[in-house]
């Protein structure tokens, strides 16, 4: 039985428990990271929990706990699951607050999961991943734009509209016929030699692998623009890929009706200098 890690102790997945009245359960009132695992240890910890606790005092949740605790904790989340490559989540809960509605007070609920991932296969990293633009619009001027909170619905239609589709994710555009983000993933694309990312103010979740692109990029001299990016200028770009902690970088093969030729240099070569990144982050 997996074990988890819920509120200061390791218990079995069977034993963990949380309250039908916390607030993630009554409001989808927290915030989640999902972390990749390798060789026994979380990946870029330090970002993942700085982009946490931003949020956590952004909406108020208490969250106290130290890098080098919460490091020590998934490690060893690892090795109690034998999970050497590993699918890790930590989820901050608002807890039961007795308030109803307000945000500050409550005593908030800390968890984490370890579990065995599979990366996707060579051959995939090699075919690419098929996208679709959701018909679903992300609003940029959103006050959660930015935030990893429970409340992930949104994206998960997107998702679905994507694997009804027979693709692999979806693309969301905002209310400015800007491209933002994919469901669980950032995006990217090569122009003119440059690698071009949608900006922060498209409305976009700062990415913790998308920040490890953009400093590999700028420290290669590969000229990096963060800005406005449309749909048009996307389908035209000469390399298209996407980012996140689970996949690290994915090269896009089709949007929609849109074929992208086989021309992978600059992508190939930050993949390579990511996988590195990764290989030096779980050796600290």
């Amino acid at each position: 039985m997996p074990e988890v890690y819920i509120d200061g102790e390791f218990v079995s997945e069977k034993e963990a428990k949380i309250s039908i009245f916390d607030r993630a359960v009554q409001l989808g009132d927290g915030l989640f990271e999902t972390v990749r695992g390798h060789n026994g240890r979380p990946a870029f910890i330090h970002q993942h929990l700085e982009r946490m606790r931003n949020s956590a005092e952004f909406l108020k949740i208490h969250f106290d706990i130290d890098d080098k605790s919460m490091k020590n904790i998934l490690v060893e989340l690892c090795q109690r699951n034998k999970a050497s490559e590993a699918r890790i989540r930590i989820t901050l809960t608002r807890g039961i607050h007795p308030e109803g509605f307000a945000l500050e007070g409550g005593k908030p609920s800390l968890i984490a999961t370890a579990e065995e991932y599979e990366p996707h296969s060579p051959d995939k990293y090699r075919e690419g991943y098929r996208l679709v633009i959701s018909k679903i619009i992300h609003f940029s001027g959103s006050v959660l734009a930015g935030l990893k909170t429970l409340n992930y619905l949104e994206f998960l239609l997107a998702r679905d509209e994507a694997f009804s589709a027979g693709a692999d994710e979806a693309l969301l555009v905002n209310e400015k016929g800007n491209v933002t983000e994919c469901s669980s993933a950032n995006i990217f694309c090569i122009t003119d030699d440059k690698l071009v990312a949608p900006g922060l103010d498209s409305g976009i979740l700062p990415g913790v692998v998308r920040d490890v692109i953009i400093a590999l990029a700028r420290r290669e001299h590969i000229l990096v623009e963060e800005r406005n990016v449309t749909v048009d200028e996307l389908l035209s770009a000469r390399e298209v890929f996407i980012t996140s902690s689970l996949r690290g970088v994915m090269p896009v093969c089709r949007i929609g009706d849109t074929v992208f030729k086989n021309r992978r240099s600059i992508m190939e070569k930050l993949s390579l200098l990511y996988l590195e990144g990764l290989d030096a982050a779980c050796r600290e």
